[in-house]
């Protein structure tokens, strides 16, 4: 046995992202060549191209390429124990594996045939955990606007790529396909994604360690937060969130998860929260922090006065996204809420 392509079949789409992560992290460097999810919506309209039957059922379908011996073995153990899998398809000869991802590599064919405006790509670290609940806002906004259409959802669970488009019902294939309806089919996607993303509520448990300190320097230390289990983080950013300590007091925090564009060009991806109208020592304390709404996207700074100022905005803006709003921890907030 060289390498393998699976089709495996999972009865949701929140399980079929969490197996496509545990797939893409074993074969991490064992040589997978993809792993992808098609809902199955989908599947269907490459069925209905095709003129066959899905090749298994289920709400969703990972597409998975492993391209070595060793790939292969750590891919077909890992299904073996898998309780997720609904059903599962292998090819090993070149036709076998050609035919499987026929599947996926046949779907811009059938998207085209709906004479319906090609929609969007959307490049984003939403938790997997979001992913089904994502999809299942941004179908009923559709369907709010136009019944006669359907969500396509694919994703590149490799890269983190999320992609959203849309397709007529089977049979309808005279709707409007001018550039106007496309512009407004993607305003529509894009403010249900950008409330989606912004509001990811998630939570991360981890020890407080020492950073370089330059967040006491400028005047807003910060609780550096390295997590206990890699977390599904939400795109970099500036959060309203609450950190939780050791001995149950809760905090609002200001919430960075970056890499300190101003400091370094590539630097490591962190979680550092400074913690409002709070002055104490955190170091080697397990906390747990919640990220909550997005105030904003990282960016590179040009003075240190200037991040400063920033900061201090930033600061407010997180005090206006929790007020009224309490925390998912399980215990008050002591301080600002």
């Amino acid at each position: 046995m060289s390498g393998i392509t699976a089709v495996i079949a999972v009865a949701d789409v929140g399980e079929a992202a969490k197996l496509g992560r545990r797939i893409v992290e074993t074969l991490s460097g064992a040589g997978a060549g993809a792993v992808e999810l098609m809902e199955s919506a989908a599947v269907e309209l490459v069925a209905d191209a095709k003129g066959a039957h899905p090749p298994l059922a289920g709400t969703a379908m990972l597409i998975v390429d492993a391209e070595t011996t060793r790939a292969a073995e750590q891919l077909t153990a890992l299904l073996a124990q898998a309780s997720e899998v609904r059903g599962l398809l292998l090819g090993s000869l070149s036709h076998e594996r050609a035919e499987l991802r026929s599947w996926r590599t046949d779907l811009d064919r059938a998207l085209d045939a709906t004479r319906c405006p090609r929609i969007t790509a959307v490049s984003c670290s939403v938790s997997y955990d979001d992913i089904d609940r994502v999809v299942a806002r941004v179908r009923r906004a559709l369907l709010a606007a136009e019944p006669d259409l359907v969500l396509i959802v694919t994703a590149d669970l490799c890269s983190g790529v999320v992609r959203l488009e849309v397709a007529r019902s089977s049979g309808d294939v005279g709707g409007s396909s001018d550039a106007s309806h496309g512009e407004r089919l993607t305003g529509l996607i894009s403010s249900v994604l950008a409330d989606s993303f912004d509001h990811v509520a998630t939570t991360v448990e981890g020890i407080v360690v020492r950073g370089d300190g330059r967040g006491r320097q400028l005047g807003f230390p910060t609780a550096n937060v390295d997590p206990l289990v890699t977390p599904d983080l939400p795109d970099d950013g500036v959060f309203a969130g609450w950190i939780e300590l050791q001995g149950g007091d809760v905090h609002v925090a200001a919430i960075s998860v970056g890499r300190r564009p101003t400091y370094y060009e590539d630097g490591a991806l962190l979680i550092e929260a400074h913690l409002l109208d709070f002055d104490g020592d955190l170091y080697g304390q397990r906390v747990v922090v919640e990220i909550g709404e997005r105030v904003r996207g990282q960016a590179r700074f040009a003075s240190v006065d200037e991040l400063i100022h920033q900061i201090a905005a930033d600061v407010e803006d997180v005090r206006a996204a929790v007020a009224g709003a309490e925390p998912g921890l399980g215990a008050r907030a002591s301080g600002q809420a």
